[in-house]
């Protein structure tokens, strides 16, 4: 999969702080369910059944990599040197469990939406552009 459009870029942005909430909703027992979840993964890999294959094939793209590896950093405080170290840790978490049992795996899940929210939100601010006319009235700041 080719990394995401601008249009499939702002529906992760939403998706994925909905499926963190959701997430939390259902460690909190107030939710059985994390349908955001799935509406995000059919944007990442195009279908809501998580696939290794899938992943696999958008870790090809340098860009969709380096996307996922900044958020796992964020969410976990843990370094990835190797797409093969970062796919194995992606398959983990994102086989999302259907047992109770597994807490931990759902926080795990819950702090990766979060951030990966934040880096496609870093990067849909950083790639906002100035039109030359306004250059030198309009800060990066302001916008």
């Amino acid at each position: 999969m080719a990394y995401l459009s601008r249009e499939d870029r702002d529906a992760a942005i939403e998706k994925s702080i909905d499926a963190a909430i959701q997430i939390e909703g259902l460690l909190k027992g107030l939710r059985e369910d994390i349908p955001a979840f799935y509406e995000l993964l059919e944007i990442l890999f195009g279908s809501a059944e998580f696939s290794t294959q899938a992943l696999e094939t958008s870790l090809t793209n340098s860009s969709t990599a380096s996307l996922y590896r900044r958020a796992w950093v964020a969410a976990t405080q843990k370094p990835v040197e190797r797409v093969a170290q970062l796919q194995a840790h992606l398959i983990e978490l994102l086989d999302v469990p259907k047992e109770p049992s597994a807490r931990k795996q759902l926080e795990n899940l819950r702090d990766f939406c979060v951030s990966l929210n934040a880096e496609l939100v870093n990067e849909a601010f950083e790639r906002v552009t100035i039109p030359a006319a306004l250059r030198g009235t309009i800060t990066q700041s302001t916008c």
